[in-house]
């Protein structure tokens, strides 16, 4: 199976989860900003619009991210239709919304990181964000 995190960049939040699944992220401690900005791909300079390779998991599953700024719903379907063209089975994949565990520190951030020049303060309320993760990140980077 793969599994696909998605998020609004396809740079902050789903590689944050898809690290979790993967256990690259320590679930027994409290993240640092440097635990954080150390994930291979975080941050990276674009939004990402194509799967990206994350690593695979202990059951043989692919763990991808991918960005999709606008019209998730569609995208997903989209994606789904495709598969079924193409003569493979949707179920194969499994999209997981990282968004839907961001606080608002993250969502400011990120904000701020794809509409203005700010990308320092962007980056350091993004950390903030992660380094006070509630149990949404990890309940759903393990579902």
């Amino acid at each position: 199976m793969k599994i696909i995190y998605y998020c609004s960049t396809g740079r902050h939040t789903s590689i944050f989860m898809a690290n979790l699944h993967l256990g690259n992220i320590s679930l027994k401690k409290r993240y640092k900003g440097e635990d954080i900005t150390s994930l291979k791909y975080f941050g990276g300079a674009s939004i990402q619009e194509e799967p990206l390779f994350i690593g695979t998991d202990k059951d043989n599953n692919e763990i991808y991210t991918i960005g999709i700024p606008r019209e998730k719903e569609i995208m997903i379907k989209l994606i789904e239709s495709f598969l079924e063209l193409k003569g493979k089975n949707p179920k194969d994949i499994q999209m997981i919304d990282a968004d839907a565990c961001t606080n608002p520190w993250i969502k400011l951030g990120i904000f701020l990181s794809v509409h203005t020049r700010f990308k320092g303060l962007a980056k350091q309320l993004v950390i903030k964000g992660f380094e006070n993760y509630s149990s949404c990140f990890l309940t759903t980077a393990h579902s």
